[in-house]
């Protein structure tokens, strides 16, 4: 029997299932044959998939998947919408584009049938989603996008305005069928139950502190394992054999409660170059799913590039939220002011396909690293190949996913604008100097913009300055400094630290990292 309760988003709620009763933590030593780390949508379905092939599996996490990023987003489980289908065709070939599209088709065949057998209550329903231009540019774009998803065999069809958006009325638009979506919190909640009904071991609140081919030591235990798949963005984004492939983004989403049956269920997402982002603004895209017996939610997002040459040195978190309440306005004028706001950091590979599969770190270590964007699509696709490489079997995909490739670009300019891009964030680095906390007063903190990177800055009643990173070390999101409170606070509200980096409440087990200059 379900068991359901509400999960508080700033004034909105989304219902989650209840899941006390199948947490626990490490209090020994441990032997498996699979250690899985790692409870994104990849770790959840890559240990549920390979204890149902008949391994011995043992999944651990830093928390339950509603703590996570998981929790604040709704799931397309489909082909995924691209930035543009005619640029990914370009760049990697019809043909490698085709085999992309086919494998998240499998993926979405996986997640449906895993939805249905294991009776999993995540409001999973089929929807459809929108393509269309961003403000910047012309419908001419929208013809050269339908030619590439016809190519690609996408049930897509071209319209002449983009639905339930009045002000676009004259706008180009391409919509595309059989595309689903469900609660993601849900969705996983189920998954990680159905996974330990099937014999498989599962424990939270787990602090990894070493990782080797033999096994990993979590919370001063150690887990002997044969193989290990690494499925935690927060171990994977610290590899610097993938710092080079990885692109940070900035994600800022607002929610607003509307009447139900105002906008039809869906996804509207703005199509752009895959690397225009690094010269112009953001990429917007936004959701319509079911809230409650009165309400459905409406979710818009902007996802700024860190590298951008546009992004404004000063432009606050604040100011990002009101440029994307503006362009919700614009697009769906029911929109009035946001009930919930959040934001937090989003590391995807450059070409943007997921990284899965061994990792060069050792020949029993497995990686799968995907998006937020795609979470759970990613993550079926995922556990689809890694149970496939540790059980011996070739995977027609695994070269096309295989970690240690290297990201393609196709064009001489794109090369040279990000090497602009990088210089100009070098000099915001250079620029930047511990004179911009001078002033700081005693016993009071501030979130202080160094580059790309944030610091949590506070001066004691002696004077003395401390500088931390201004990030969670759990989730990866922005802190911000709480005034009454005087901590310094995760911006999704779950994690709180004192202003000497000690963890005071969250799911966070370690505290904030000292900065040195």
């Amino acid at each position: 029997m379900n068991t359901d309760k509400c999960l508080e988003l700033d004034g909105a709620t989304k219902c989650i299932s209840s899941t006390k009763d199948i947490r626990s933590e490490i209090k020994c030593n441990h032997s498996t044959e699979i250690l899985v780390i790692g409870t994104s949508a990849a770790g959840i379905s890559a240990a549920y998939w390979l204890r149902k092939s008949g391994r011995k599996v043992l999944l651990a996490g830093t928390a339950m998947p509603h703590q996570s990023g998981a929790g604040r987003i709704t799931a397309s489980i489909a082909n995924p919408i691209t930035c543009s289908y005619y640029d990914m065709s370009d760049r990697i070939g019809v043909k490698k584009a085709a085999k992309v599209l086919k494998s998240y088709k499998n993926a979405l065949e996986w997640t449906t049938s895993v939805i249905r057998q294991e009776a999993i209550q995540c409001g999973y329903k089929e929807v459809k989603s929108y393509l269309f231009p961003c403000a910047d540019e012309d419908d001419s774009r929208m013809d050269k996008e339908y030619a590439a998803a016809r190519s690609l065999r996408l049930p897509v069809k071209m319209l002449h305005s983009i639905p339930s958006c009045k002000t676009a009325e004259n706008k180009k638009c391409l919509q595309l069928s059989r595309q689903s979506q469900c609660d993601a919190a849900s969705f996983l909640n189920g998954l990680l139950k159905a996974f330990i009904e099937q014999g498989g071991v599962f424990f939270d609140h787990s602090n990894v502190e070493k990782i080797s081919d033999q096994g990993a030591d979590i919370n001063g235990y150690f887990i002997q394992s044969d193989h290990i798949v690494l499925a935690c963005d927060m171990l994977i984004n610290k590899l610097p054999q993938f710092s080079a492939r990885l692109n940070m983004q900035k994600a800022y989403r607002i929610g607003v409660k509307i009447p139900k049956g105002t906008i039809p269920f869906g996804f509207w997402s703005e199509t752009r170059p895959l690397y225009s982002q690094l010269v112009s603004g953001p990429n917007h895209n936004a959701v319509v799913e079911a809230l409650d017996s009165q309400y459905d939610l409406l979710t818009a997002e902007a996802l700024y590039d860190t590298s951008a040459r546009y992004e404004p040195e000063t432009e606050k978190r604040e100011q990002r939220m009101e440029k994307l309440a503006l362009w919700t306005k614009m697009y769906f004028p029911s929109f009035t002011a946001a009930d919930c706001k959040w934001s937090g950091e989003i590391m995807r590979p450059c070409d943007l396909l997921p990284l899965i599969g061994r990792s060069s770190a050792g020949g029993n270590i497995f990686i799968v690293k995907g998006s937020a964007v795609n979470e759970i699509s990613d993550g079926a696709l995922g556990a689809l190949i890694i149970k496939d490489l540790i059980n011996g079997k070739r995977n027609s995909c695994e070269k096309l996913y295989d970690p240690s490739r290297t990201p393609l670009r196709k064009a001489e300019e794109d090369t040279n604008e990000i090497r602009r891009a990088s210089l100009d964030k070098a000099r915001k680095w250079l620029a930047w100097d511990i004179s911009t906390a001078s002033d700081l007063p005693d016993e009071e903190g501030r979130i202080i913009t160094a580059g790309d990177d944030k610091i949590a800055a506070y001066r004691d009643k002696s004077g003395k300055l401390h500088l931390y990173e201004g990030t969670c070390p759990h989730s990866g999101m922005d802190l911000e400094w709480n005034k009454e409170c005087k901590t310094f606070d995760s911006i999704s509200k779950v994690s709180r630290f004192c202003p000497l980096g000690i963890v005071l409440s969250g799911p966070s087990d370690i505290g904030l990292q000292k900065k040195i200059f």
